[in-house]
């Protein structure tokens, strides 16, 4: 802090003891949650080591008294942004199996998602190409899990 009449700054500082998260109240708690879920999907650098299932966890431990079922369906809607997550290879998870570039990835998919069925068999056909036989069927699950999605 820095007094108003003096030019100097004092920093002030108390270590954190492990037990300060139980003392959080669930509202706290709940925000965080959403704040680490927004951090995933955005696949943000500052997520830490937060998942889903972490969320998940979090976010039911602090759903407490919860008169508009906010909490609730946000809880639910975690649980289907993971499902729709499990099994599905994101491109950064592409790209580290096979060696595409993920900006390349990202760019077929944008592709995929406004363009028609021969313009996504192209895409396809060129996202091949370009990795060896043994990726070709995480290349295939990939543009399967778009064509699911509806992007």
């Amino acid at each position: 802090y820095k007094h108003p009449e003096a030019d100097p700054s004092k920093e002030l500082a108390h270590p954190l003891k492990g037990g300060v998260a139980k003392e959080l109240s669930d509202d706290f708690r709940f925000a965080a949650a959403v704040a680490s879920f927004g951090m995933i999907l955005r696949d943000s650098k500052y997520r830490g080591a937060m998942t889903y299932a972490g969320v998940l966890e979090e976010a039911k431990g602090c759903v407490g008294a919860d008169a508009n079922g906010h909490r609730k369906q946000f809880v639910e809607l975690v649980a289907t942004a993971k499902g729709l997550g499990a099994g599905v290879s994101g491109a950064g998870a592409l790209a580290a199996a096979t060696g595409i570039d993920e900006k390349t990835i990202r760019k077929m998919a944008e592709t995929w998602s406004v363009e028609g069925p021969p313009a996504r068999s192209k895409k396809l056909e060129e996202a091949l190409a370009t990795v060896p036989a043994e990726h070709h069927a995480a290349v295939k699950a990939y543009f399967d899990a778009l064509e699911k999605g509806g992007k």
